[in-house]
Formats: structure tokens, C-alpha cells, sequence
């Protein structure tokens, strides 16, 4: 098997292993009588940090790039997760937490990659 191919099933297999442990255990917490999807916003920001702190680093280096930031990274992070999660708020009638959730995602996501690549 071709050690890319491999290194990203590795990679993205841990990813998510990591992503559902830390989902299971914070989606479940009701702040303030706010209930978000805690473990998926937490997961994105880490992982957006992350893609873009290893960005920087690691594009002289295939294999690296592939297993961290494709395979690892790819699978801790979810956007079809994301995507779901804000649908739901639509269908339960939750319109201030689609609005908040959703800028946190995207905003506060895009914000932590932006500051990890240019650390």
C-alpha cells in the first residue's frame, strides 16, 4: 500500500476517534439554559488553529502534511457535522442559537486559523 494513502487513513481514522470522544463528552452541556453543540465548536477551533499553525510549518514536508493536517486534523474537524447541528436549530425553532452557533463557527473558526498560520 502506498505510504500516503495509509498515513491518511491512520491520520483521519485518530482524527475522528478524537473528534467522537470529545463530542460524546461536551455536546451534552447546557450553559446558562444555552444548549450548543459544545464538542463540535470545540473541535473546529482547535482543529482550525491547528491546520492553519501547521500550514505554515509543514508544506516542505508531504508526508507530515499529509498525516497532521489532511488525515489527523481532516477527521477531527466536521463540517457536514456543523451543517446538521445548524439545521437543527432552524427545525427547533432556535433562531438566536443558529445566529450565535453559527458566527461562532464560522467567524470564531476562521479567526483561529488565521491567528494560528500567522504565529
Amino acid at each position: 500500500m502506498n505510504m500516503t494513502i495509509l498515513l491518511l487513513m491512520i491520520g483521519g481514522g485518530t482524527g475522528a476517534i478524537i473528534r467522537l470522544l470529545i463530542s460524546d463528552l461536551l455536546n451534552q452541556i447546557e450553559i446558562k439554559g444555552l444548549s450548543l453543540p459544545f464538542g463540535t465548536l470545540l473541535v473546529n477551533s482547535i482543529g482550525s488553529f491547528a491546520i492553519g499553525l501547521l500550514s505554515g510549518l509543514l508544506l516542505q514536508h508531504q508526508l507530515l502534511n499529509v498525516f497532521l493536517v489532511i488525515g489527523v486534523l481532516g477527521g477531527l474537524t466536521t463540517f457536514s457535522t456543523l451543517q446538521l447541528e445548524l439545521l437543527q436549530q432552524i427545525k427547533e425553532n432556535r433562531y438566536f442559537t443558529f445566529i450565535l452557533y453559527g458566527f461562532c463557527q464560522y467567524i470564531g473558526c476562521f479567526l483561529f486559523c488565521w491567528v494560528g498560520y500567522y504565529i
